[in-house]
């Protein structure tokens, strides 16, 4: 019995022992692999920051070179603008020069035909002179132009005046006035039996026409022109049309 009771004892001394240097080693294994954890942690924090440090270096480079393919570009434009400029300014450089050389071979030509001019001229006259009696001449000219301006205004007030008398001259042979002529009767006189009309020669009336007399559409007769003014004119009234006798305010048409 009491060497089972020391057997057992034992027994559990080895197992405390075990148990104790399980737990050292547990604890061991555990202080190892919190060490590790640490170290790869910072490892890992250290990449990170690596890596940040690499991408904002990479941003920065990728905006630099942005930045100066902006600016290339600028520069190149600016390059072709110049160039364009320069060539605009040849190619007006070169225009300029021919002008230039128009002018010059113009104010040659001018000079040698002043030259030419001056041996022409009287002995004793300069050209100054000759600028003033040119003026004189040119001012006697624009005043012949106006008179003959004049007379050529005068000349067709003449015909179309000639023609008028002509035409009245012809419609008066002819007793003819412009068809649908109408007049009103401003006068009547019963015992020379002739009546006066509104409208004359300037009307277009002429002597021996004949014109019908109405009244509010009824035919009162017929009259003769017998003499004309420039805006009345005189007609004798036919006995042989006579409806009634005529008053003022009566519509004489041809």
């Amino acid at each position: 019995m009491v060497l089972l009771t020391r057997i057992f004892l034992i027994g559990t001394i080895l197992a405390g022992l075990v148990a104790i240097w399980a737990g050292l080693q547990l604890k061991a294994k555990r202080a190892e692999l919190q060490t590790s954890l640490e170290k790869q942690t910072a490892e890992t924090n250290a990449a990170q920051q690596r890596a940040a440090a690499e991408e904002q270096a990479k941003q920065a480079a990728l905006t630099k070179i942005q930045a100066q393919t902006k600016e290339i570009a600028e520069v190149k434009e600016a390059a072709d603008k110049v160039r364009n400029d320069l060539s605009s300014l040849q190619g007006k450089s070169a225009e300029t020069e021919k002008k230039l050389q128009s002018v010059q071979q113009d104010l040659t030509a001018k000079q040698a035909e002043i030259e030419r001019y001056t041996k022409a001229l009287p002995e004793g006259m300069t050209i100054e002179q000759v600028k003033g009696k040119l003026e004189e001449l040119q001012n006697e000219r624009s005043t012949l132009d106006q008179e003959k301006t004049v007379l050529k205004d005068q000349m067709a007030k003449l015909d179309a005046e000639k023609k008028k008398l002509e035409d009245q001259l012809k419609r008066r042979a002819e007793g003819k006035m412009p068809p649908g002529l109408t007049g009103h009767i401003m006068a009547v006189n019963p015992d020379w039996n002739f009546v006066v009309l509104d409208i004359g020669a300037d009307d277009g009336v002429v002597e021996n026409a004949a014109m019908i007399v109405y009244r509010d559409g009824k035919l009162i007769g017929k009259i003769k022109i017998t003499a004309v003014e420039p805006s009345i004119a005189i007609g004798d009234i036919l006995s042989d049309w006579q409806q009634e006798t005529p008053m003022e305010g009566d519509t004489a048409i041809f």
